[in-house]
């Protein structure tokens, strides 16, 4: 079963929490994460995952592929199928995309759409995802991105990667401009952006 979660900053889990996923399991995501980028991508453009997370309001949203049959997952049950990363800048209100990414051996189970529109849906624009983690860690994460005044999310996604844009576009983005040389000479990028009107009721 796909779930999404918000899997750094690792949540504060209080006493009460039901707990799906235990902080070792968190922590274990982002290299994880680190080792599909390497895969994935050639070493020039792969990103430093770690690093780029311990920047300020910097969230990675993860889908997970759950065996909950037998009770809490423990990390041989727990698949990761695709991960995003999540920008929110509270000076001009505009939340960015730097990074989605599916395993290559997943590709095709819809992760990559559910990983943007869970980023949606944590910043208040109601789409039917449901966020799933211990329910008032997440609960609390959600409110700082929804709280933070985002009324627009933006990304750049390569213009020859018909099958990115069309992922974008189905969650709601459209191509603002196009950006030349954006990632190397000839490789030119889409700006593509949606907009954020709902709010954090939406959550409550």
């Amino acid at each position: 079963m796909l779930q999404v979660f918000i899997a750094h900053p690792v949540p504060r889990l209080g006493k009460d929490d039901t707990l799906l996923l235990t902080r070792r399991d968190y922590e274990s995501l982002v290299p994880r994460c680190q080792q599909i980028e390497r895969r994935v991508f050639p070493k020039s453009e792969a990103m430093d995952i770690a690093k780029e997370l311990r920047k300020p309001n910097q969230f990675l949203f993860v889908v997970l592929d759950l065996d909950t049959s037998l009770g809490a997952p423990n990390q041989a049950d727990m698949q990761l199928v695709s991960y995003g990363i999540l920008a929110i800048g509270k000076i001009d209100g505009i939340a960015r995309i730097s990074k989605v990414c599916t395993d290559p051996s997943c590709r095709g189970r819809g992760a990559g759409e559910l990983v943007v529109n869970g980023m949606l849906k944590a910043l208040g624009a109601g789409t039917k995802i449901q966020l799933v983690n211990t329910v008032s860690a997440s609960y609390s994460h959600i409110r700082v991105i929804s709280q933070a005044g985002i009324s627009n999310i933006q990304l750049h996604v390569d213009k020859q990667r018909a099958d990115a844009t069309r992922l974008y576009t189905r969650c709601g983005f459209s191509a603002k401009a196009e950006i030349a040389d954006y990632y190397s000479a000839g490789r030119d990028a889409l700006l593509m952006a949606a907009p954020i009107t709902s709010t954090v009721e939406n959550f409550t």
